[in-house]
Formats: structure tokens, C-alpha cells, sequence
């Protein structure tokens, strides 16, 4: 059976996401560095914020638009919607869960690499055959 990359991961993502949503800075993101370079991380300056968008407009970078909302994209200035730059929970973030969300990455990027291998790569056919001719008037 083949899916979306995005598909493969989402169910693993979501029963370790304390979050709905996955945006910017968030609980996803956070716990992905916390998982790869926890020394880069200092969570005492990790905040809750989230932009007070209606459904319509919200996006998460898992999910992608919003279930209940139409595909439109409004982006007001960053600092309009967020004081901190954070969409998102980063307080929820840990190491674990950044591990359990690296794994879901990894293995949907795994299986999205051999869906990839084996389609076939259709021969080329070369829209150019015929040369142009000059003399003739284009209308």
C-alpha cells in the first residue's frame, strides 16, 4: 500500500504530540533539536504562543490546512501574530519525543525513497523536432 510521506508519519507524530497543530518553534520542532543537539536548546526561554488565526487560515507543518477550513494562506507580519516568534507550544517538547518524531521522520523518508525507486522513469520525448519556420507568421 503507498501513502504520502506525510501520511507515514502523522499517526506516529500525533500520539506523541501533546499538540493538535504543528507550527513554527513549536512542540515538534523544539523536541527535534532537543534530539539532535540538546546542548543547542535552553527551554527555560521555551514559551506557549499561538496566532490567533481563524481555521481557515491555519496551517500546521505536519497536517497541512486546517481539516475544518478552506486551503487560503493569509500572512500578516510575523511580529502581528506571535511576540515571540513561536507558533506553538515549545514547552511540550522533550528529548523522547523528539526521538519518537526523528524515527517517524526517518523511517517515512525510508519507505517514501524505495516508493521512489521503483517507479519507472518514462523516456523523454523531445518536443522539438521540427525546426521552426522562419518565414513563417505567427497569428
Amino acid at each position: 500500500m503507498k501513502y504520502r510521506y506525510a501520511e507515514m508519519i502523522k499517526d506516529e507524530i500525533r500520539e506523541a504530540a501533546e499538540q493538535e497543530r504543528v507550527a513554527h518553534a513549536g512542540e515538534y520542532e523544539t523536541a527535534l533539536y532537543l534530539a539532535l543537539k540538546r546542548d543547542l536548546v535552553d527551554m527555560t526561554k521555551a514559551v506557549g504562543e499561538r496566532a490567533p488565526m481563524p481555521p481557515s487560515f491555519s496551517i500546521g507543518l505536519i497536517e497541512g490546512t486546517h481539516p475544518e477550513g478552506s486551503a487560503g494562506h493569509l500572512w500578516p507580519y510575523w511580529s502581528s501574530i506571535t511576540e515571540s516568534g513561536v507558533m506553538g507550544d515549545a514547552t511540550k517538547a522533550t528529548r523522547g519525543k523528539g526521538e519518537i518524531f526523528l524515527d517517524a521522520t526517518v523511517d517515512g523518508l525510508v519507505d517514501l525513497i524505495r516508493e521512489l525507486k521503483q517507479t519507472p522513469i518514462l523516456p523523454r520525448r523531445d518536443e522539438h523536432w521540427a525546426t521552426m519556420r522562419r518565414d513563417k507568421t505567427w497569428t
